[in-house]
């Protein structure tokens, strides 16, 4: 056998079972992590855990009573006053599901009025079926990194703001009002003619915002229409014109949006999200697995701008009670109530949240007389914050200082000493989710230019179910038909494109299960039509090869001569066909986005697989083929329609 026949049979080899191992893993060298099953039970209350655990910590109460029951691994955390979360491991699945019927019976017969409103199971670390030393032999198994139309999930569109404008309506709104108010003045702006904008109205109900992509030149225009519908609803509006705003939207503000937004997303626990840019001043955020993502879109939607600032002599400060909430209230010197907006613009600023050194820690205390001081966020300033803040507190001790979170007041501590070394705590957050939710926001960094929803899209995790289904039907019924095409009219040759387009599968799914890094290839359904477009022109590779070898074959050419012929000289149509499409595939790539980009990814690969195919497997397998036994019958080379009893049946006919 001719040695470039061998080195195309060792690099087909190679390479497949190299493949192979990537795409389904059975050999994976150890330590390994301890497998195991993790329950987590989500219980929600009617009732507030302080009038139902009086005497102690809720935590405490219902881990004393797995504690009875022997379930000593068990974990409990509250979340706010109302969310009780159970966690447990067992070694089995079996073994899990015995606990989580348990844990049911305990929490029914103890706590009936609790609602059990989520629980999930998952598997942790690896069970080798066979382990020599720390190489284990695992059950192969397929794991690739589904999209958000086959895995279900979020998509949020945001837009970057050129522009704020703030308004004064003269009166604070109800309440219970704000969400309708700014429902109507959206519906009524748009009616007008003003597009791309954002109303949003803050807590005292008085301030609107107004954010838009208005320019210097047009923006007069703008502030005067909303001015003009503000006032037909309110009456007494007017625009603070002392605090509009322009941002500078360029490509790396946009760039740095999009990072700070995907180290929001990742503090928060979103298991691999997609954030990328779309256009010049938009960001797509997508969050698979995620059903309801109000609690992002509130952590995605801040500025975060922190700010601490000294409150001039002239207001004293008041802590007011709102329904279950308190406030920060100023007053001036005659008792009447200053807004918020008016204090902060009076106000020196002592220190911003880019002097935070992370982490910034959450610290919850249940036994707090003062309810105010239950939640309490720690803050830690770098050296250049600590030295501000220090000289500031000096000069001002027994005074208020102001802290605004994107201008809005969350607290007004009193200084009590002339040192505080760097550090300072946040107190009256409402609950421990407010905390967490500022601490992800403040460790991830102050957004450049504010941000809006767009739009979102939520998909149901059963519509990726459904279209996973399809698509392997659709696969599987097109595999069949391409191998009953290919080995009843190529035959012999057929056949071992069969066995080509087996290898052709084992490699894409190799390159969708790497990991490089934090990178992962992500299977779409768009990426899923470039596979079937792919394996489309895998059998049209196998065609060219086939029918020059039929041209060759019918000029009298001996087997082998005939083989190596037909694969010289298709090599170039073959190459210059799938060098076409890589191009193609790059330019969808590169000005594609999202689902885009995930058809020209699996269509590149498959098209490199094709070309792999062409040159080592499938010319390899027929050129050993035909130094064997198989090769002295000619008739098995032949295709259907020159096969003597058809040609003769054609002829009679």
């Amino acid at each position: 056998m001719p040695a470039i026949v061998q080195q195309r049979l060792f690099v087909t080899f190679v390479v497949v079972i190299t493949a192979f191992l990537v795409a389904f893993r059975p050999l994976r060298l150890g330590p390994f992590e301890e497998y195991r099953v993790e329950l987590t039970m989500r219980y929600r209350f009617p009732q507030p855990f302080s009038a139902i655990a009086k005497d102690r910590p809720m935590e405490q109460l219902v881990e004393d009573m797995l504690r009875q029951a022997k379930m000593d691994l068990a974990e409990v955390e509250t979340v706010g006053e109302h969310l009780l979360v159970i966690r447990d491991e067992a070694s089995t699945v079996s073994e899990a599901l015995r606990h989580q019927e348990r844990i049911q019976r305990l929490m029914r017969r103890r706590f009936p009025q609790a609602t059990l409103v989520e629980f999930e199971r998952q598997e942790k670390g690896e069970k080798p079926v066979w382990q020599v030393g720390r190489l284990g032999i695992f059950k192969p198994t397929l794991i690739l990194r589904l999209g958000l139309d086959l895995q279900g999930g979020s998509r949020i569109v945001l837009q970057c703001r050129r522009a704020e404008m703030v308004f004064d309506l003269g009166k604070a709104l109800d309440p219970n009002q704000r969400l309708a108010a700014q429902e109507n003045i959206t519906a009524e702006l748009q009616r007008q003619g003003l597009q791309n904008f954002e109303v949003r109205i803050d807590e005292s109900g008085r301030i609107v915002f107004v954010r838009s992509q208005s320019t210097p030149r047009t923006i007069d225009r703008d502030a005067r229409l909303v001015l003009t519908v503000l006032r037909r609803f309110y009456g007494d509006a007017k625009e603070l014109s002392e605090r509009r705003r322009f941002f500078q939207v360029t490509p790396d503000r946009v760039e740095t949006v999009r990072q700070i937004i995907d180290r929001r997303i990742n503090k928060y626990g979103v298991t691999e999200p997609q954030i990328y840019r779309e256009g010049s001043d938009r960001i797509v955020v997508e969050m698979p697995g995620v059903r309801n993502p109000e609690e992002a879109l509130r952590l995605i939607g801040e500025i975060g701008e922190l700010e601490f600032r000294g409150v001039p002599d002239k207001y004293r400060v008041e802590e007011v009670r709102e329904g279950e909430q308190q406030k920060v209230i100023f007053r001036d010197a005659q008792g009447k109530e200053v807004p918020p907006y008016q204090v902060y613009a009076e106000s020196p600023l002592i220190v911003t949240g880019a002097n935070l050194k992370p982490p910034v820690t959450v610290y919850i205390d249940p036994t707090a007389i003062n309810p105010r001081e239950r939640v309490q966020v720690h803050l830690e300033f770098d050296r250049e914050g600590a030295r501000k803040f220090d000289d500031y507190a000096r000069r001002h001790v027994g005074k208020h200082v102001a802290i605004w979170y994107d201008r809005e007041c969350i607290s007004a501590p009193v200084l009590e000493s002339s040192y505080y070394g760097g550090r300072a705590t946040i107190t009256g957050i409402q609950s421990a989710e407010e905390a967490n939710l500022l601490k992800v926001v403040l460790e991830a960094g102050a957004l450049p230019v504010p941000v809006s929803v767009l739009w979102r899209q939520s998909i149901s995790p059963t519509l990726g179910t459904d279209t996973i289904y399809k698509s392997l039907n659709a696969a599987l019924l097109a595999a069949f038909l391409i191998a009953a095409f290919m080995i009843g009219y190529y035959r012999l040759p057929g056949l071992l494109a069969c066995v080509a387009l087996a290898m052709y599968v084992v490699l894409v799914l190799a390159f969708m299960s790497l990991q490089v890094g934090q990178w992962r290839p992500v299977l779409t359904l768009p990426g899923i039509v470039g596979l079937i477009i792919s394996l489309g022109m895998a059998v049209d590779v196998n065609v060219i090869s086939f029918e020059r070898l039929k041209e060759e074959l019918r000029a009298g050419k001996p087997i082998r001569t005939a083989v190596e012929l037909a694969f010289d000289r298709s090599w170039t149509a073959i190459l210059d066909a799938h060098v076409t499409i890589l191009i193609a595939a790059a330019i969808l790539y590169y000005f594609g986005t999202g689902p885009v980009r995930g058809f020209a990814t699996t269509l590149t690969v498959g098209t490199l697989a094709n070309l792999f195919s062409a040159f080592f497997s499938v010319r390899g397998m027929m050129e050993w083929l035909v130094r064997t036994r198989l090769g002295e019958h000619r008739p098995l080379f032949l295709t259907f329609a020159d096969l003597p009893a058809v040609r003769r049946l054609v002829a009679g006919s």
